[in-house]
């Protein structure tokens, strides 16, 4: 009897109608490539480690009547078309993974009766055992995702030259400005420096140059044109109220200045010529301390 042998048919495997990748983290930074696959009658769901050649693959395929078992929110849904559209449309933000002992889980955020719930599904460890293709297309596809990697890198690497280079001009014409700004305070502080000095020169009271320019500010007047003659001096003169009037009588535009026995460092400016007369006033005059650098106007009366 002579038997017809009919080789059997390979097997096929079922087509994808829609799919929805992206990646997921852990709560460890582990990355996950997801992927939702709508076929005829049912979708599947796969995780797996980014860039990783042989990793397991954890993988759960439910039919529109194992989702409405699984939980009430899917009783809605007629038919899984309709389910995958939702699904299709959540963001990214309402996808968690999480891991629990071999297995992984994937938490759907969906919002019932305005309330958010959380819906788990337990995705199970499957040993990846690719043959010599899917490893060969795998790293064919890790290949491309580094090359991809990298130019972004060298982009991202240009941009940072091209704006340190720009942040070095800035902090160069900074620094020439910064220079040239030190020279100019350099060269106007010995201006006043030199001008100061020669304010004042013999007194043992006043030498601090913020107190000299104190006075001049008080006086309205530059240093350029103040030049001043010491006319009398307690230590030298003599510490009388005789020795005083002997020397400053009859002497206008005068400073007066006196260091009391607690250090405080006070005086006054006559415009008029001084005398010993009750009726003298002088309606220039003012009285100050250094000390505090305050200037107090004469009540005539």
């Amino acid at each position: 009897m002579e038997e017809n042998l009919i080789a059997p048919k390979p097997r096929t495997e079922e087509p994808i109608k829609k799919s929805k990748k992206f990646e997921l983290a852990l709560s460890n930074s582990t990355i996950f490539q997801l992927e939702f696959n709508l076929m005829s009658n049912n979708i599947s769901i796969l995780a797996k480690k980014k860039l990783s050649i042989n990793a397991p693959i954890y993988s759960l395929s439910l039919d529109i009547k194992k989702f409405q078992e699984h939980h009430n929110f899917f009783l809605q849904f007629p038919d899984i078309d309709e389910l995958f559209d939702l699904i299709n449309d959540m963001e990214k933000d309402e996808f968690f993974l999480k891991k629990e002992n071999e297995n992984l889980i994937l938490i759907l955020k969906i919002e019932q009766r305005k309330k958010i719930i959380e819906v788990p599904f337990n995705l199970e460890r499957k040993e990846a055992n690719l043959d010599n293709k899917e490893l060969s297309q795998n790293m064919e596809q890790m290949m491309f995702v580094i090359k991809e990697n990298k130019k972004e890198f060298d982009l991202f690497k240009e941009n940072c030259l091209k704006e340190i280079e720009k942040l070095n001009f800035k902090i160069s014409k900074l620094e020439l400005e910064n220079k040239e700004l030190k020279e100019k305070m350099n060269l106007s502080k010995k201006e006043i420096d030199g001008d100061n000095n020669n304010l004042f020169s013999g007194s043992k009271i006043i030498s601090l140059h913020d107190s000299k320019n104190f006075l001049l500010k008080c006086l309205n007047l530059k240093t350029s044109n103040v030049e001043t003659e010491l006319i009398y001096s307690a230590t030298k003169d003599g510490d009388t109220i005789e020795s005083f009037n002997k020397k400053c009588n009859g002497v206008g535009n005068t400073i007066t200045i006196i260091k009391t026995n607690i250090g405080k460092i006070i005086g006054g400016f006559f415009r008029l010529p001084f005398s010993v007369k009750d009726d003298y006033y002088d309606p220039d005059c003012f009285l100050f301390c250094l000390n505090h650098k305050e200037k107090y106007e004469v009540d005539p009366n």
